[in-house]
C-alpha cells in the first residue's frame, strides 16, 4: 500500500500548488506540471493506435446484393503498449523508480488489451462496405478491483480495385472510434494529508483512474485471397482527443477555502474526494498486417500492428463466419 500512500499525498500537494507560497516549498513542481499535460498525449496517441483493433483481412468483403450477399460477424481480442516517458518520471517522483510498473514502460510499454465483437455489410450499387465494432462492460469487480470498459467503431471503406484474377484488392477508408474504461483500487485505511495547517482525513480512500479517447482514422488496405488464406497489410493514421481522470473517492471534510485552492489548480475536492480530469491530443500512425485462415465460411484472422510515433506495438485475434 506504500505506493498508494504516495499518490494520495502527490494529488493533495497538488491540490495546494495554486497557493504560490506552498507552491515556492515544492522543488520540480513545473516538471510535475508539464509531465501530467505530457501524459494526457502519450495517452491520447496511445488510445488512437489501440483504436485500430478488430482488423479484417478482407480490403473489400463485396456487395450485400451479390450472391451470396457480402457479411459477416465475428469476435476480435487484441492489446496494445503505451510507452510514457512522462509516466515514468512521474513515478520516480513518487518515488516509484524501481518497480514491475517502470519495468513495463522500459520494455514495450503498458499494454492495453481489448475484447470486442465486430460486424461488416457489403455496400449497395458502389462498390463500398461498412464496418461497426464494439464492446461494453459495465463496472465489475476482480478481487478488490473495479472495472469497467467501452469501446464503440464505425468505418466505411470505398474499394479502389476488386480482388480478381492477380490482382489484389485495395481500399480506403474513414472511421470514428470511442475507446473509454476505468480502475478502481481500494487503498484500505485512512489517510490523513496535512493542508498547510489543517489536516484532511480520507476515509476508507479509493483510487480511481479512468480514460476517454475518440479517434478519427483514415486508411488504406491491400488483400489478396491465395487458396485458402488472405494476406493483407495496410496503414492507417489516427487523431485522437482523449480525458485522463486522476482521483481519490472518499468521505472527506474540508471548508470552502480548500476548495477555492483545489479549483484554482484544475482540482475538484468535496465531500466524495479529489479528483482532476487532464485533456491531451495526439496523432498517431500505425502499420498493420497479417493473414487469415478461411475455412469455408469461418475466417481465423491475425494480425499484428506497430506504430513509429511512439513506438507502439499490438497483437489482433479474430474469429468470424463470412460470406
Amino acid at each position: 500500500m506504500k505506493q498508494y500512500k504516495k499518490i494520495i499525498v502527490f494529488l493533495g500537494v497538488l491540490a495546494l500548488a495554486a497557493a504560490p507560497s506552498f507552491a515556492q516549498q515544492i522543488p520540480g513542481l513545473e516538471k510535475i506540471k508539464g509531465n501530467l499535460d505530457e501524459l494526457a498525449g502519450d495517452f491520447a496517441r496511445g488510445l488512437a493506435f489501440n483504436s485500430g483493433l478488430g482488423l479484417w483481412s478482407d480490403a473489400y468483403i463485396g456487395s450485400i446484393v451479390a450472391a451470396p450477399p457480402h457479411f459477416g460477424v465475428g469476435i476480435d481480442a487484441g492489446v496494445t503498449t503505451i510507452k510514457s516517458t512522462a509516466f515514468k518520471d512521474l513515478l520516480s517522483d513518487l518515488g516509484e523508480s524501481d518497480s514491475s510498473l517502470t519495468g513495463l514502460l522500459d520494455g514495450l510499454g503498458l499494454p492495453l488489451p481489448a475484447a470486442l465483437v465486430s460486424a461488416r455489410v457489403g455496400g449497395l450499387i458502389l462498390p463500398f462496405d461498412v464496418g461497426i465494432k464494439g464492446m461494453y462492460l459495465p463496472s465489475i469487480s476482480i478481487g478488490e478491483i473495479r472495472f469497467n470498459y467501452a469501446f464503440f467503431g464505425l468505418d466505411v471503406r470505398y474499394a479502389l480495385i476488386k480482388d480478381r484474377g492477380v490482382l489484389p484488392a485495395v481500399s480506403i477508408g474513414l472511421g470514428y472510434t470511442y475507446v473509454g474504461g476505468g480502475l478502481g483500487l481500494p487503498i484500505g485505511q485512512d489517510q490523513n494529508i496535512n493542508f498547510n495547517s489543517q489536516t484532511v482525513t480520507f476515509k476508507q480512500p479509493e483510487l480511481n483512474i479512468s480514460w476517454g479517447n475518440s479517434s478519427l482514422d483514415l486508411k488504406a488496405q491491400v488483400s489478396k485471397k491465395l487458396l485458402i488464406i488472405t494476406p493483407f497489410l495496410g496503414i492507417g493514421a489516427s487523431y485522437g482527443f482523449s480525458k485522463v481522470g486522476f482521483g481519490v473517492k472518499s468521505e472527506v471534510q474540508a471548508d470552502e477555502d480548500l476548495k477555492k485552492i483545489a479549483e484554482q489548480f484544475g482540482f475538484d475536492l468535496d465531500s466524495q474526494g479529489i479528483t482532476s480530469t487532464i485533456k491531451g491530443k495526439g496523432f498517431s500512425i500505425r502499420i498493420y498486417g497479417g493473414t487469415s485462415f478461411d475455412i469455408a465460411f469461418i475466417r481465423l484472422n491475425l494480425g499484428v500492428l506497430y506504430s513509429p510515433i511512439g513506438n507502439n506495438f499490438g497483437a489482433d485475434f479474430g474469429i468470424r463466419f463470412q460470406l
